[in-house]
């Protein structure tokens, strides 16, 4: 099983951000810690920012990080379905050890997909994203044959076509995600959003819309998250910042149908009664 250093250890040149993200803030000293820890070069690292930042850094070399995330990314011959029912309309199931080789899979889309850090504007300042997203490969690549198993899978389990590939990139515990809803369920009826992790375990916390306690999952390296019924419409989900975490990725696919024009935002009491 394999795994990579933090990758915030890198050479990088500062960019134009009003906060710098971790690809901006390198120093030589950094510079001179992967020398000495004769770290090899693996590939050139995606753009750091949307605009202006960019990283001339390195990959670190893999080390172990879960006991059967090597071998060739699969869709495991036997896994099953545990489902957590979340209120009478909303529900997520969780299928431990779903996908075999995820941590190959993660070095493989590392280098496969055209990584960026998105910026968002708030209070009149751009901000970069405490993580990577990927939505498609390079180029020059191709993704995993593993990406396309997903999918098919999921569609027969569901009955229902996946669609889309997104992807984040959490490198350390400082890279998160803030409370949200995926914008999915603003214009489709109860979507499935399917996601898979790859390789550390980060905390995948939930909580109701309208207030309550909240729900925390620990998905491991090749576990299958899949939120159904009303969920994106009455919970929301985030992946709170934690001291330490070795590197983890998402892989996010998505099943809905359309909503009519009389059901596109709804009130959500509305939207509560809406089934397949």
């Amino acid at each position: 099983p394999l795994s990579r250093l933090p990758l915030d250890i890198r050479g990088s040149r500062l960019g134009h951000c009003a906060t710098p993200c971790r690809d901006c803030r390198s120093t030589s000293a950094e510079a001179d810690l992967v020398t000495a820890l004769r770290f090899v070069p693996l590939s050139p690292l995606a753009n750091a920012c949307s605009v202006s930042c960019y990283s001339a850094g390195m990959t670190a070399l893999p080390l172990p990080l879960t006991l059967f995330g090597s071998g060739t990314p699969e869709v495991s011959a036997s896994w099953s379905i545990e489902r957590t029912v979340l209120d009478p309309c909303c529900w997520v199931d969780h299928a431990s050890g779903f996908l075999d080789g995820a941590d190959q899979l993660l070095f493989d889309l590392d280098e496969q997909m055209n990584w960026f850090r998105g910026r968002r504007l708030m209070y009149g300042t751009w901000h970069c994203e405490p993580r990577r997203t990927a939505t498609e490969a390079r180029t020059d690549r191709s993704p995993s044959p593993a990406i396309e198993q997903i999918r098919s899978t999921l569609s027969t389990h569901y009955e229902m076509p996946f669609r889309g590939l997104f992807c984040n990139y959490y490198e350390t515990g400082q890279d998160s995600v803030a409370w949200h809803a995926d914008s999915i369920g603003r214009t489709e009826v109860d979507p499935l959003v399917a996601i898979v992790s790859l390789g550390g375990p980060r905390t995948f916390r939930m909580r109701p819309k309208a207030g309550g306690p909240s729900i925390s999952f620990e998905p491991a390296s090749g576990d299958l998250l899949v939120m159904g019924g009303a969920t994106q419409h009455h919970w929301e989900h985030a992946i709170p910042k934690t001291a330490t975490a070795a590197p983890r990725m998402s892989i996010t696919m998505r099943a809905s149908r359309r909503a009519t024009p009389q059901q596109r935002w709804l009130p959500q009491d509305e939207l509560r009664g809406v089934r397949r």
